[in-house]
């Protein structure tokens, strides 16, 4: 499993209640404050990366973990520059294994536009209940990609 942007690690610590005992998950956190934070938590499974998420693939072969089954994604990708963002979505899609899951939890919804390109449609959720209101998009990988246009070329 893979969570990019895991701030504070409270959903980190949530995925690790629930993954099994022999799973793996690779925490990315661009902010040296929160990757301080992500430090301490007391868990084998977890390994922690003071990292670009841009930097997935090179990251995944680093820690030898192969394709993800799970990739959560906080990152606010309406911040990012579009080119940044197509990048690191086209690295979710590389690393992300045939029938693998992509869920991004956003407040706003550019993240559907740059995943559609490549992970089709997906399942949408709004859970308006948190603060602020965020929409949880679910994607699962399919053997080939769908490959819409988009203003950004696949990297």
């Amino acid at each position: 499993m893979v969570e990019l942007g895991p701030g504070d690690g409270s959903t980190t610590r949530a995925l690790l209640t629930a993954m099994p005992p022999d799973a793996k998950l690779l925490a990315i956190e661009l902010f040296a404050g929160l990757v301080d934070i992500l430090q301490t938590i007391d868990d084998a499974r977890c390994i922690v990366e003071h990292a670009d998420a841009a930097d997935l693939e090179f990251l995944m072969r680093r820690h030898d973990l192969g394709q993800a089954d799970v990739i959560v994604s906080g990152i606010p990708f309406s911040n990012l520059a579009p080119e940044q963002a197509a990048q690191i979505i086209d690295a979710v899609y590389r690393v992300l294994a045939p029938g693998g899951t992509f869920v991004a939890y956003q407040v706003r919804d550019q993240i559907k536009s740059l995943a559609e390109r490549l992970f089709g449609e997906p399942e949408v959720c709004f859970v308006p209940w948190n603060l602020p209101p965020v929409s949880v998009y679910r994607w699962t990988k399919a053997a080939e990609p769908v490959v819409k246009s988009a203003l950004v070329p696949v990297v």
